[in-house]
């Protein structure tokens, strides 16, 4: 079987710093995958790179603690893009037993653009947002079910994975 599918996304923050209109941001979704059927098995293999808006407090101001005696503020950025991500994975599920199912997934994902807070010259208490932080997570997921039946059923689930992006504000 083959799959394919697109999600659109929209977003626009209505406000530009100077009292201009800001333009609205479009972030384009793909996603596609393979399945085929082996002897006592299905194999999916799939790839999709996914766009996300920024969460609502990162584009507006913000104040920390009491503003008189610290200053400490941080700036929206209502020019912030969608945050992205890429993500590759390879599926294996099979049916050892009627009534029981194995999974096993690995994954990759590449995240970019990722929301960040970089400060306003040398003053590291005063920031904005900007999107430049970047990672990566590996993982792999097994599931194994019992269908209920005669009043019992389980699934047993877990994950591993690892991690890794940047912090580009020492501060």
């Amino acid at each position: 079987a083959f799959t394919i599918g697109m999600r659109i996304d929209r977003f626009n923050t209505g406000y530009m710093p100077g009292g201009g209109i800001s333009r609205a941001k479009v972030g384009v979704s793909p996603r596609v995958a393979i399945s085929t059927v082996l002897k006592g098995a299905t194999v999916v293999v799939s790839y999709g790179r996914f766009v996300q808006a920024p969460d609502y407090q990162y584009l507006v101001d913000a104040a920390f603690d009491d503003t008189m005696r610290t200053g400490r503020f941080r700036a929206g950025n209502p020019s912030l893009g969608h945050e992205n991500a890429t993500q590759y994975e390879f599926s294996l599920r099979a049916r050892p037993k009627p009534g029981l199912s194995l999974r096993l997934n690995v994954y990759v994902k590449r995240l970019e653009g990722l929301v960040a807070s970089v400060p306003f010259g040398f003053d590291p208490d005063s920031t904005i947002f900007g999107n430049i932080d970047y990672g990566d997570v590996r993982g792999v997921e097994v599931l194994f079910e019992r269908e209920y039946s005669r009043g019992v059923g389980f699934r047993v689930n877990g994950t591993l994975q690892s991690a890794t992006a940047t912090a580009t504000n020492a501060f």
